[in-house]
């Protein structure tokens, strides 16, 4: 049986990272360093692409890396030119702590905008009477931790 016909079960840390050393020698042993490839989150900061960079093009050799912030935010780019007629956000983190209401639709702040979030929750702490709405149908960390806190 190989690890993928396997149930899932816990594993540690050492015995993960030593699964994932070994599929990515195999894959550059039998097919190259460019079947390795990283697609990275919009969520890391500079130094995270930094040290992803570096390990895939110094150390693995490949030059195989792309992001959700180039792919994902091309659509919000022509969204912000159209609708505000620059190619940014119409706010920014300072924003967050002067609004009344943050109104997120669809949108799983808690695990894919960080910052954002907790950013809101102090402001919400502080600031009993600011209102957090979240519209979505999915169950959502964001969903649970906004219907106990309001």
């Amino acid at each position: 049986m190989t690890p993928l016909d396997e149930p899932f079960r816990r594993a540690s840390w050492h015995e993960a990272l030593d699964l994932v050393v070994s599929r990515i020698q195999s894959a550059c042993a039998t097919s190259g360093a460019d079947a390795v490839c990283m697609y990275g989150s919009g969520q890391m900061q500079t130094e995270d692409y930094y040290v992803a960079q570096k390990l895939l093009k110094g150390c693995l050799g490949t030059n195989n890396f792309d992001s959700n912030s180039r792919l994902c935010m091309s659509s919000a780019v022509a969204g912000y030119v159209q609708s505000f007629g620059a190619d940014g956000p119409p706010c920014c983190y300072d924003d967050l702590e002067l609004t009344d209401c943050a109104f997120i639709i669809g949108s799983n702040t808690a695990e894919c905008h960080p910052i954002v979030f907790n950013r809101l929750q102090k402001h919400h702490k502080k600031n009993r009477n600011v209102k957090l709405i979240v519209v979505d149908p999915r169950s959502t960390p964001t969903v649970s931790k906004w219907q106990t806190s309001t």
